[in-house]
């Protein structure tokens, strides 16, 4: 079995900032799941067809960037309906998920 990390989601988007965390075993399966379980509720709270966030995540595969000097943590970026949208990632903890 591979060790679950949390990873923490820091969302600025549209004035909001909208925060969640999820278990994977690496960012890459994190971002996938976050996308496919969040962005229904990120589009809801902000007031923006979840179409427009499908169009815009939909084009091409998300990447998490690791920043530079610093430890288990990423950024993404996007625009969303013309929108500025800045996605954080924090490795918060590790172990199993209760």
């Amino acid at each position: 079995m591979s060790t679950q990390v949390l990873f923490t989601f820091f969302v600025e988007y549209k004035g909001g900032t909208y925060t969640s965390q999820i278990y994977a075993s690496s960012v890459e399966l994190a971002v996938k799941k976050w996308i496919a379980d969040e962005m229904a509720n990120i589009a809801k709270l902000s007031g923006t067809s979840p179409l427009c966030f499908e169009k815009d995540f939909g084009v091409e595969e998300v990447v998490a960037v690791k920043l530079d000097q610093c430890v288990n943590v990423w950024c993404i970026t996007r625009s969303v309906d013309g929108k500025f949208l800045l996605v954080n990632v924090v490795a918060t903890a590790e172990g199993m998920a209760n």
